[in-house]
């Protein structure tokens, strides 16, 4: 499947260390997940080609909704599909969109490829966005998710957006996008929340305006975390990840005013690094109930804060 965000996942994956590794040798690469998408329309067509004959080149189950104005509300149910997709558009602002996603057949079998994939845009303020997928069973079985918010107003922090994902299973996907024009005064406030229960998870949230606030939280193996924050002149934005699991990667990345970045590792060999850049950020790695665990700060400003905690 040419899902590029996985391409992370199979970076995460290479990252292993022996007892003997050197600290030196830890830092993870997180620059190189910047600005990654999902797939393209072209590839969520053709995702299961050839693998169902009633469907050749289609999901089981598709559904596709585009509203434009104001207050509409969008949900899609696909609880009893291994191979759903769910695209939900909107325009406008005050919009509410849910996709529910998830395998409850218990006497079925597997589908051949169980993946559930959710893509929800919505371009305005002061829009909601969440999505749930269960667990999937079968080899290659993968959810994924990819919210884009953007909001063109600044008149005042109403006009922010709100993005959840939740996530159980193995092989999961979450990206999450917010943007708002102002970097001045009537910042555009976005929040996102990213939870995982499984393996194998690769969780992105990109933010850029002021005033955002991210939380990731992790559970399980092998997963990894990137949240990055850009703006300047409004309230100061928060990113916090907090894994639990083993060979766990945390990344934050903030460029503004008065940024505050936590993670909090709980396994062993597990990487947290934080850069900081502007004035007044202060910056916490805690990792605690293991061993062969990495830390870097990096801050450039005035008025940093910084601590680790092994």
């Amino acid at each position: 499947m040419k899902l590029k965000l996985l391409a992370s996942a199979a970076l995460a994956a290479s990252v292993a260390f022996g007892a003997a590794a050197d600290i030196s040798e830890k830092k993870f690469d997180f620059e190189r997940m910047e600005g990654k998408e999902i797939a393209s329309q072209a590839e969520l067509e053709g995702l299961f080609a050839g693998n169902t004959t009633d469907h050749p080149g289609r999901f089981l189950q598709e559904s596709r909704i585009l509203q434009d104005g104001r207050r509409n509300d969008a949900y899609v149910d696909q609880a009893y599909s291994d191979e759903g997709l769910a695209q939900i558009r909107q325009q406008g602002r005050r919009n509410t969109a849910s996709v529910y996603q998830g395998d409850f057949r218990p006497t079925a079998a597997p589908f051949q490829n169980p993946t559930n994939i959710a893509v929800i845009d919505q371009d305005g303020g002061n829009n909601n966005a969440d999505t749930y997928q269960d667990y999937l069973r079968g080899p290659e079985s993968t959810n994924i998710v990819e919210i884009h918010q953007v909001s063109d107003r600044s008149l005042s922090a109403a006009d922010g957006n709100y993005a959840t994902s939740e996530q159980y299973g193995s092989g999961n996907s979450v990206l999450i996008n917010q943007a708002g024009n102002d970097y001045y005064s009537g910042a555009v406030r976005s929040e996102a929340v990213a939870y995982q229960n499984g393996d194998n998870h690769v969780s992105a949230i990109d933010q850029r305006g002021a005033d955002n606030v991210a939380v990731s939280w992790q559970e399980g193996e092998s997963n990894t975390s990137l949240i990055l924050q850009d703006g300047y002149g409004g309230d100061a934005n928060f990113a916090a990840v907090e894994q639990f699991g083993d060979y766990n990667d945390g990344y934050i990345k903030q460029t503004g005013e008065g940024n505050t970045a936590l993670i909090a590792q709980y396994s062993n060999e597990n990487i947290g690094n934080i850069d900081q850049y502007g004035w007044g950020n202060d910056a916490t790695i805690t990792q605690e109930y293991g061993d062969l665990n990495a830390s870097y700060i990096v801050q450039s400003g005035y008025n940093n804060v910084a601590a680790t905690s092994q």
